[in-house]
């Protein structure tokens, strides 16, 4: 991982006027925080505020996009160029950085301070955190979609209007296309692969756990035209892009499939002048599997369409194999254990790749939803073990969710304490399980988990970007022993469960069998046991208690 590396850079312009007004080009840094883990993803939100100061003021200022892992590179970079607008993108996992670059600006003169726009999730969810740590900078942070709020900024700025910081503006959803600007050619700049919106939200929006931003209501969602989203596909083919790329929607079909449908009917003419496009999608599974019967013909012709437009890949957040788990997670009722299977036969029969989110565990679990769950999936093992993304997830319990208001009603019934501080680098919270016995075989699939998938991702992303058969023979094996050791794990804990010693060390021995298949895909299962060691105790204080 580069710690500074820059993306791209346009010239800059002259003094126009515009309205009987003079608007005078600015020099804009833009930056997206990363980690080491989310460094090569394609930083969409660097693009999308470019291209909507491009919307704006049409080839006025100097943007730079960068991509950056530590604050001394950003700071550096400020005080060589000296640029009048420093924005930040900020995701979950910079606090760190976000915060040293802070204070570092703090120790700046006034006058060789760039006005600071800070967005993207940690300044969205805690930003009277950042006014209040950092008083005395020029801050505004936007929060939500902030696109349009960034651009009247800078076009505030560059007519020299007086504004009062540090401020918060409430991101709205775009009034147009959030077009994609600065990007640089295929080849310069490493990227996973692009990402294109068709949407702003998510149709459902109702899921227990999932973060929103504060004006983000269920059913709130905008859908862009159909011929702005293909424009935007034929200037990533332009740039070089024209092997696979991912429509960022959670989930572009919503409650009308048409307008996304006629967005791949454009990919299909799209494709006959270049065979190589693919792309994935993420879908619910209640758009693949319908009890009504001309939905059910909409939905497999779309699918059809959808794979000779080069479809590849389907995400599908199907969560959880259990009625009440599903039902605590808010999914819907049209979201069941049989549905989640059906539709990822159904994709996987197509030879369409379909890759499922899987959350079984939960600090509410109880062992009834987890026994339910391994009953179920064991007859259809060859199956899960090509399409669940993860044998095993864990529920983070966000801030200000559905889910975090469960627990706090939990803790006032049970009268025990299960939340802990909160941890603002990931908006979430440790969080013990209400049951001690599932937090003790939790702990213990937790090490696994943490051991194991980092390394899975990386062989996730070489199967889904090349086709090297060896990687997902490999992939699909590691994946069953993972599966089997949740179910196996389930099945002869779940009697043991007021046996906690007992518990333990049959939880030990499932994890001495699968240690011994992961050997014989010549993995170090010596680090996988320094790992447990080093880790085991807090492991089991962070889950039990």
């Amino acid at each position: 991982m580069k710690e500074f590396e820059l993306i791209s850079t346009n010239p800059i312009g002259e003094p126009r006027e515009t309205n009987g007004r003079v608007a005078r080009p600015l020099r804009i840094f833009e930056v997206a925080l990363t980690t080491k883990f989310s460094h090569e993803f394609y930083p969409l939100q660097l693009f999308v505020l470019a291209g909507a100061l491009e919307r704006s003021q049409p080839k006025l200022h100097e943007m730079t996009l960068v991509r950056a892992g530590k604050a001394e590179n950003i700071i550096d970079y400020v005080k060589n160029n000296n640029p009048d607008i420093l924005a930040i993108s900020a995701p979950q996992g910079t606090l760190e950085t976000l915060d040293a670059v802070l204070g570092a600006l703090a120790q700046f003169e006034a006058e060789k301070l760039p006005k600071i726009i800070l967005g993207h999730s940690l300044p969205s969810f805690l930003p009277e955190r950042f006014l209040k740590k950092h008083q005395g900078l020029p801050i505004t942070i936007v929060t939500g979609w902030g696109e349009d709020a960034f651009a009247k900024e800078v076009m505030a700025a560059s007519y020299g209007d007086n504004f009062s910081s540090p401020k918060i503006l409430f991101g709205t959803y775009p009034e147009s296309y959030p077009y994609q600007g600065n990007i640089p050619q295929k080849g310069t700049v490493f990227f996973h692969y692009p990402r294109v919106e068709t949407s702003k939200g998510c149709f459902w929006g109702a899921c227990s756990y999932c973060l929103r931003t504060g004006d983000e209501k269920p059913g709130k969602w905008k859908r862009f035209e159909p011929e702005d989203v293909l424009k935007q596909i034929s200037e990533l083919i332009r740039y070089g892009y024209t092997e696979y790329f991912e429509f960022a929607d959670e989930e572009p079909l919503g409650n009308d499939i048409y307008p996304f449908q006629t967005v791949v009917d454009g990919l299909i003419e799209i494709k006959n002048a270049h065979p190589e496009l693919t792309f994935g999608l993420n879908m619910r599974a209640d758009h693949v599997i319908s009890p009504d019967q001309q939905k059910q013909k909409l939905y497999d012709a779309f699918l059809e369409r959808a794979k000779r437009a080069g479809l590849s890949v389907v995400w599908m957040g199907a969560e959880s194999y259990s009625h009440s788990q599903l039902k605590k997670y808010n999914k819907g009722p049209a979201i069941t254990p049989y549905t989640n299977l059906e539709a990822a036969r159904k994709i996987h029969d197509l030879g369409i790749n379909v890759l499922q989110g899987f959350i079984p565990y939960h600090p509410l679990a109880d062992w009834e939803e987890l026994t339910e769950m391994a009953n179920f999936m064991t007859n259809n093992m060859d199956l899960l073990s090509e399409v669940l993304a993860s044998p095993f997830g864990f529920l983070r319990v966000q801030y200000h969710t559905p889910y975090e208001e469960a627990v706090r009603r939990t803790e006032k019934d049970s009268r025990r304490k299960l939340l802990g501080e909160l941890n603002e680098n990931m908006l979430t919270y440790d969080c013990k399980y209400l049951d001690p016995s599932i937090g003790l075989h939790v702990a213990y699939m937790r090490l696994i988990y943490d051991w194991i998938n980092p390394f899975m991702k990386e062989i996730s992303v070489d199967v889904i970007t090349d086709t090297n058969g060896e990687n997902k023979t490999k992939l699909k094996e590691l994946r069953r022993a993972g599966l089997e050791l949740f179910l196996q794990s389930i099945k002869k804990l779940y009697p043991l469960r007021d046996n906690r010693q007992q518990l333990k060390e049959t939880q030990q021995e499932i994890i001495d069998q699968y240690k011994r298949k992961i050997n014989n895909f010549g993995i170090n299962i010596g680090s996988l046991e320094d790992f447990m060691r080093e880790k085991e105790r807090d492991y089991l204080e962070k889950y039990v208690g």
